[in-house]
């Protein structure tokens, strides 16, 4: 039995692990944001997935997957989302080098935290990684799909209960800790001082990844 609990962690971390939304809005968060947002979108991101598990418990996964209406709604509502978050990154993103060279040193990294501590910065960071895990149909397949494999130690409502607490533990450990490294001292100057580029690249990442989800 803890051989099948292992078995789920290590899907799970692989499937946070795998390129997709969740990741890009990570990035996102975390190098043109703050670590604090990172950690964030990363909580919001988990709680989202925690949504997804209580589906599963409930039986609304299976109906998920069976209706073709539900699934087309959910599907169409994250690809909405993606695109909206894509196109303000674009929007935002502007050719500033004079700000890529002022954000080009770690002092400079940890004022740049520093701005981002408004309370409304974090809500509106947890919110973007709950929406963009909560409104990917796919999530919650994954996780009926989970259930399904392993429904000798999910027979269970305290089984099932242990299960959602370990994807949401692992989920968020992995994201949290994309969101640390990639503000790592080290790491951030070298990011911001392509910041503008960046913006570019991750709202047409969200956008292409908006299609991905609309049309599979």
């Amino acid at each position: 039995m803890y051989l099948d609990f292992i078995a789920i962690g290590s899907l799970t971390l692989l499937a946070a692990m795998s390129p997709g939304p969740d990741f890009v809005l990570i990035s996102q968060q975390s190098v043109l944001g703050s670590r604090r947002n990172g950690l964030y979108a990363a909580a919001g991101i988990a709680m989202g997935l925690g949504v997804h598990s209580l589906y599963a418990m409930i039986g609304f996964a299976a109906i998920i997957r069976e209706s073709q209406a539900i699934y087309s709604l959910i599907k169409y509502m994250g690809a909405a989302y993606l695109t909206y978050l894509g196109i303000q990154l674009l929007r935002s993103s502007r050719p500033a080098p004079a700000v890529a060279k002022q954000f080009a040193t770690a002092t400079d990294v940890v004022e740049r935290e520093a701005l981002s501590q408004h309370p409304s910065a974090a809500r509106h960071a947890f919110f973007a990684g709950f929406l963009c895990n909560v409104l990917n149909p796919k999530a919650s397949l994954f996780i009926l799909c989970l259930f399904s494999q392993f429904a000798n130690i999910t027979n269970s409502i305290y089984k099932q209960i242990f299960v959602g607490a370990e994807l949401i533990c692992i989920t968020f450990i992995w994201f949290a800790f994309l969101a640390i490294f990639l503000t790592h001292k080290s790491v951030a100057p070298k990011m911001l001082a392509f910041q503008s580029q960046l913006g570019v690249v991750m709202g047409i990442l969200l956008i292409t990844l908006a299609v991905k989800v609309a049309l599979f």
